[in-house]
């Protein structure tokens, strides 16, 4: 007898503190590449933060497919839950995207009107519609809000494997597909070349946008298999699960920042990949410390710093002109600020709108 989807109520893996911690710790990761990487740092011509810049480049890419494959693994749950059709499901996602993508756009274009950056309103508002260079090539041109691209792939992608989820009813063929499509988009991205996140290969795959599809079917992949074995029931060495999550994190982090492991996307996906199992079945040092209600109080903020990013990195490029000699204390106290907007935003933004939406849907439904 052939397999089909589950129904609402299906028991789906319990979501850890710990993960909030994942996400948090890449996201601030993306935030120092993006900020190592600016010009106006580099002119100040400091050792220190040239070999900074050379050894940082694949914090980028690492840190995107972290996320996404986090993502894709909590998509999984929205989807088995059935709770919603196409255009609720669509207007859920646009209203947790949106407003601070609309808020970031607009922090840019006051900075543009004091002439820290040349605003680019043309694209700014493809942008507002989820038309980025980087998430879908349908635009030659990036806007001043690079981290836009990011919202522009979550929001297709999560909209493509919602239509896929209830277009194919058997879950042994719904995870086959999911997995050619992961295995067909992470070849298009391990063997493109040129600067990432714009490249647009073979004038059709957008670079970004083949991870996100990727690297989210990927988390789809990872819960659907969990589930199947019933991880939430196995057990494992509290110190064999340490010493695993120790090596891997560390593996991760200096993987990145060393030459001898760039190029390498595939080994760092699956070091990513069992990490992020090893968290969730929470027998380890890592897993357990950071499983703690805490964690997901500033985890919750994860999403506004990464988009409100590179407001704060153009907000300091005055520190970075007039001051000199900063060196590495410029760069901690650049990502404290970019991560202090981050917190700001959510609570300006993104937490009243979520809440206020969230009541009208409950009301709705009364």
């Amino acid at each position: 007898m052939k397999e089909t989807v589950p129904e609402k109520g299906h028991k789906m893996l319990q979501r850890l503190y710990n993960i909030d911690f994942l996400r948090l710790l890449f996201v601030v990761l993306i935030v120092y590449y993006h900020l190592i990487q600016r010009d106006y740092i580099q002119a100040m011509h400091v050792e220190l933060l040239a070999h900074m810049k050379a050894n940082a480049l694949f914090l980028g890419d690492v840190g995107n497919m972290a996320l996404f494959i986090v993502s894709g693994y909590f998509l999984l749950g929205s989807l088995e839950k059935k709770d919603k059709d196409f255009l609720q499901f669509s207007l859920h996602r646009l209203m947790r995207f949106w407003p601070t993508l609309c808020f970031a756009i607009l922090c840019m274009g006051i900075l543009g009107a004091f002439h820290l950056i040349k605003f680019d309103i043309g694209q700014n508002i493809l942008n507002l519609c989820a038309i980025t260079r980087y998430g879908t090539g349908l635009t030659p041109r990036w806007g001043n809000l690079n981290t836009s691209w990011f919202v522009c792939a979550l929001f297709w992608v999560s909209l493509f494997y919602y239509a896929l989820y209830n277009s194919v009813k058997m879950r042994n063929i719904f995870c086959f597909v999911v997995a050619l499509i992961v295995w067909f988009s992470s070849v298009l991205f391990v063997n493109s070349s040129g600067t990432p996140y714009y490249k647009v290969m073979y004038g059709f795959f957008p670079r970004a946008g083949m991870l996100a599809l990727g690297m989210i079917g990927l988390g789809i992949l990872l819960r659907a298999f969990l589930n199947e074995i019933k991880i939430e029931g196995r057990k494992i060495n509290y110190w064999i699960a340490s010493a695993l999550e120790i090596l891997l994190l560390f593996y991760l982090m200096h993987g990145c920042l060393i030459e001898r492991f760039k190029e390498t996307h595939m080994v760092l996906i699956i070091a990513f990949s069992a990490l992020f199992v090893l968290f969730i079945m929470n027998q380890g040092v890592l897993s357990q410390l950071f499983n703690k209600p805490w964690v997901s109080k500033i985890g919750r903020y994860t999403f506004s710093i990464y988009i409100m990013q590179e407001v704060g990195i153009a907000s300091v490029k005055y520190l970075w002109t007039n001051i000199r000699g900063g060196g590495m204390s410029l760069v901690l106290i650049s990502v404290l600020i970019c991560i202090i907007l981050g917190v700001v935003t959510y609570h300006l933004i993104e937490k009243p709108i979520s809440d206020f939406y969230r009541k009208r849907v409950e009301k709705a439904k009364v």
